[in-house]
């Protein structure tokens, strides 16, 4: 989250981070050890209540940075949004990228998210592999050990051999739980050893190239609020929230 707040700070916008909500809906990872999960009901009651208190200190704006895959979970962070926003009257809304969604049927009128565009021409994208790797594959990998070294165990991954999926797989993988682990024993889908090109430091990554371009759009979205509507906080779920 601090990659947002400096990306704004460079546009005279200061930002506060709230604390990130950790335990979301882990339907399709949950019946590996360590995936904590909580009940849809418990995640958009957590979310309204945080909510709710940052509306008490004055915000007119929650932005949610959301990238966890599972269906399941969206849905709970999405009747959180609809339920706070018609509470409270408070600009709550979802931050994602045009690709996810045009995927999810989602349009740039649905006042609960807040739709960036991905421009390709800028930078330099290193092209996804043409196998499935969304689940510490290659890129998953490679964005760890690009922005979080030290959560990476170098020795492990040369044991991680490639684990790619059919469509029927992939499927069977969204079913979730002993049956997502029945297809993918140890948790990841893709390449963990063919992370080497998207670490190259002239190539946005996933990371880089999501802060560059929902900032982006957060910023032209501020730009056009009334200034005494300035107020706002920038939550992060993890499974955050910022005050500008």
């Amino acid at each position: 989250m601090s990659l947002y707040k400096k990306r704004l700070e460079k546009e005279n916008i200061s930002s506060i981070i709230a604390p990130p909500y950790y335990f979301g809906v882990n339907h399709i990872t949950g019946a590996f050890p360590g995936s904590f999960t909580s009940r849809k009901e418990t995640v958009q009651a957590v979310l309204f209540d945080m909510w709710e208190s940052l509306y008490r200190w004055g915000a007119k704006h929650i932005f949610v940075i959301d990238v966890h895959g599972d269906q399941q979970h969206g849905d709970a962070l999405l009747g959180a949004i609809r339920k706070t926003r018609q509470t409270l009257n408070i600009d709550v809304r979802s931050v994602i990228a045009n690709l996810l969604a045009n995927q999810l049927g989602i349009t740039k009128d649905q006042e609960e998210f807040l739709i960036f565009e991905i421009d390709f021409s800028f930078g330099s994208f290193e092209p996804p592999p043409s196998y499935p790797d969304f689940h510490a594959g290659a890129q998953g990998t490679a964005r760890f050990l690009k922005h979080f070294p030290d959560l990476v165990r170098g020795e492990k991954i040369k044991e991680l051999s490639p684990k790619l999926l059919n469509k029927e797989e992939i499927e069977q993988w969204h079913e979730g739980g002993e049956r997502a682990k029945g297809i993918v024993p140890k948790g990841y889908v893709g390449n963990p050893q063919g992370y080497t090109p998207f670490l190259a430091e002239d190539k946005l990554d996933f990371i880089s190239g999501f802060v560059e371009f929902a900032s982006r759009e957060l910023l032209h979205y501020l730009r056009m609020q009334p200034k005494k509507e300035s107020e706002l906080y920038f939550h992060k779920d993890i499974s955050s929230t910022r005050k500008y």
